[in-house]
């Protein structure tokens, strides 16, 4: 049992790390090849797509936001409550909330930063801290919306509303059909 719990442990920490470790390993990659640097052409291109791929995600994190508080009594978020999932799931989102701000922020400064002549030092500075921020947003993005969609696509729990007891007897029926028919001699 204990061996189990420190395989979910660190399960758990590798999954929380996964923005971070692949955010090394882009700039370790970027350092040696230098595939993004101010010189590249079209960085003000890559800078506005950037700006919108941000912005696209925090719109959606908002909306499953909404769609998470909409099912906050269904059975899987009772679940959830039960083993803190519901925690961890905020503490994801939040992470992808503020990286992607981070980047969006970067993005705007860094719009503005290139277009000096000469070009400045810390633009070069800048452009690194932002290229690992846009690949822990993008990680951290991807996680936290598949964990999302996971909670809002599990919903097999039932409705908690009664059944009606209203019946339409056959008269009623026919009433409402006549008089929500089209009728040509109108």
């Amino acid at each position: 049992m204990k061996k189990n719990k420190k395989k979910d442990i660190n399960l758990d920490w590798l999954i929380t790390s996964l923005p971070f470790i692949f955010g090394i390993i882009m700039l370790g990659m970027n350092w040696r090849f230098k595939f993004i640097s101010q010189k590249l052409p079209g960085i003000d291109s890559i800078l506005d797509s950037i700006i919108n791929y941000t912005s696209i995600i925090i719109g959606v994190l908002i909306a499953l936001f909404g769609i998470i508080v909409t099912i906050t009594e269904s059975d899987v978020m009772k679940k959830l409550k039960g083993v803190n999932g519901d925690k961890i799931v905020f503490k994801y989102s939040l992470e992808t909330l503020l990286s992607n701000f981070i980047v969006l922020i970067l993005s705007i400064v860094l719009q503005s930063l290139t277009k000096f002549e000469p070009t400045l030092k810390m633009t070069d500075t800048i452009l690194i801290i932002w290229f690992f921020c846009l690949i822990y947003a993008t990680v951290s993005s991807i996680k936290t919306i598949f964990y999302l969609l996971l909670i809002s696509f599990y919903q097999d729990d039932k409705s908690k509303k009664p059944p009606s007891t209203s019946k339409i007897t056959k008269e009623k029926e026919l009433e409402i059909q006549r008089k929500y028919t089209f009728n040509e001699s109108d």
